[in-house]
């Protein structure tokens, strides 16, 4: 019947697809990120984005509310996101929210309390699941169809789960929930005190050829076996007779029925093994990742495995010092690996401000502004900025009186310059034109001699400044005119 249902809500889940949008109409959106609220808590409906995203990382805030629940198939059939890292406050998993989903990983976050059913059906690149100490929820669906996870970890303070050797029992170790897919171990020692094997709990278990079962269990649920294509031999650690009094669902478990079955009256696995010796290393812990190391118990002479604690980084220290505008930071490198990070950060010093000083314009250069730089690094903390050369004053009060042949000029005396520069002709436009030069300063009347008679001469001049090789002149004067005699 459970098989029935199961595959009821598969085809369930997949009609929704085909109907529902990635955001409805009234969809809140955040970031691709379609949401509703509910009580000042949000809960994350769906994401969609123009291009692929390999790693999402669901935010734990939207418009300063939590996100504290993932809706029913929020996520389902993504096959573009392969890590999914869940919101730190998340409470809920909603039914079918990651259903077939491409994910290779998923990181639920501890404050997780339920999990839906079908939340990670049929996430079949999905490897490994950890579950928080206040999980719950878990139905034989939930992880159906995931046949690449190898192995449950479960913390030591959850109250309603734990694992064992990567498989997942309740808290009380009274129910054998799931047999990862992924764990393609040939054999399988099921631990004393196990009553019930949960529905879909050895679920496409290829690999499994034997198993052997506790005197203690009472009951086989439906499909318990399902798709367990290689079981092949069933020991019984009990007496025929206590066997008889086991209950095992025909529904489903055709290749656990089938199977040879055996009694072994033999000492049944303990609950806590001693060790006889060192062990064996199977797999050598790094500094993130732990190890196992496996043991013979000397009471029950079963072989078991035991975890062993990552190393931990072995860190060296780089000091890098702080500059005027730079932190300080010490870099931390594992020797054991590549690990590398930066931490111990210490403020940048400031700047030690030195002024620059100002540089007068004269009328051959532009000048500078003050301005200020760091004695310590050079960097310019206020640039100077460049004030125009000085500009000489075109001559004024010019006037011109007509003599015979000649005509008299004076102008208005310039205490800026060197001399004066005199310039008159026939045409208006200067084209043809002579030019009579003052040198001295003081100068301010020259009288202008062979000219030709009853004449209109055009007359302009402009003031000039000597500095050495250095010659700086103003605008030329406005035109004066003047008719000889």
């Amino acid at each position: 019947m459970k098989k029935v249902i199961s595959l009821f809500l598969t085809f369930t889940m997949l009609a929704l697809t085909l109907v529902t949008p990635a955001f409805s109409a009234s969809a809140l959106v955040y970031d691709g990120y379609s949401y509703e609220v509910h009580n000042n808590e949000v809960t994350i409906t769906g994401y969609s984005t123009a291009s692929p995203v390999l790693e999402l990382h669901i935010p734990s805030v939207i418009d300063s509310m939590p996100v504290t629940a993932i809706d029913d198939i929020a996520f389902v059939n993504d096959t573009y996101i392969s890590s999914f890292y869940l919101p730190s406050g998340l409470k809920t998993i909603g039914n079918g929210a990651f259903y077939a989903c491409s994910a290779e990983s998923i990181y639920l976050p501890d404050s997780l309390e339920t999990i839906g059913e079908n939340a990670f059906m049929n996430c079949n690149v999905l490897t490994s699941m950890s579950l928080g100490p206040n999980v719950s929820g878990i139905t034989s669906s939930t992880f159906q169809g995931c046949e690449r996870i190898s192995s449950f970890t479960v913390s030591a303070d959850n109250k309603n789960y734990r694992s064992i050797d990567g498989v997942l029992f309740s808290k009380d170790k009274k129910t054998l929930m799931i047999h990862p897919t992924g764990l393609k171990d040939s054999s399988y020692d099921t631990p004393k005190g196990v009553e019930t094997i949960w529905s879909y709990a050895f679920y496409n278990c290829t690999s499994l050829k034997e198993i052997s079962l506790p005197s203690s269990l009472k009951t086989v649920e439906e499909c318990a076996f399902d798709s367990s294509s290689g079981l092949t031999k069933v020991i019984y650690r009990g007496t025929e007779e206590d066997w008889n009094k086991v209950s095992v669902s025909d529904t489903g478990n055709s290749y656990f029925v089938n199977a040879d079955l055996a009694f072994d009256v033999n000492p049944e696995p303990c609950d806590e093994h001693t060790k006889s010796g060192e062990g064996t290393v199977k797999v050598a812990p790094t500094c993130t990742k732990k190890g196992s190391t496996e043991y013979v118990c000397s009471v029950c002479g079963l072989t078991f495995t035991e975890e062993t604690e990552a190393l931990g980084h072995d860190y060296s220290s780089v000091v890098t010092p702080p500059t005027c505008t730079e932190k300080g930071y010490t870099t931390y490198t594992c020797s054991r690996g590549d690990s590398t990070y930066k931490d111990d950060y210490t403020d940048a010093l400031g700047h030690t401000p030195e002024t620059l000083e100002a540089v007068a314009p004269t009328y051959f250069a532009k000048g500078k502004t003050e301005g200020e730089k760091c004695s310590v690094c050079g960097e310019i903390l206020v640039p100077q900025k460049n004030v125009a050369k000085l500009v000489l004053a075109v001559p004024s009060k010019k006037k011109a009186t007509p003599k015979t042949k000649a005509f008299v000029f004076t102008w208005k005396r310039n205490k800026n310059a060197s001399g004066y520069i005199i310039q008159y002709s026939l045409k208006k436009d200067f084209s043809k034109k002579k030019t009579v030069k003052i040198k001295k300063n003081k100068t301010v009347k020259k009288t202008v001699k062979n000219l030709k008679a009853k004449k209109t001469y055009y007359i302009r001049i402009r003031a000039l400044k000597k500095s050495g090789t250095k010659t700086a002149y103003s605008k030329w004067s406005k035109t004066v005119k003047v008719k000889t005699k």
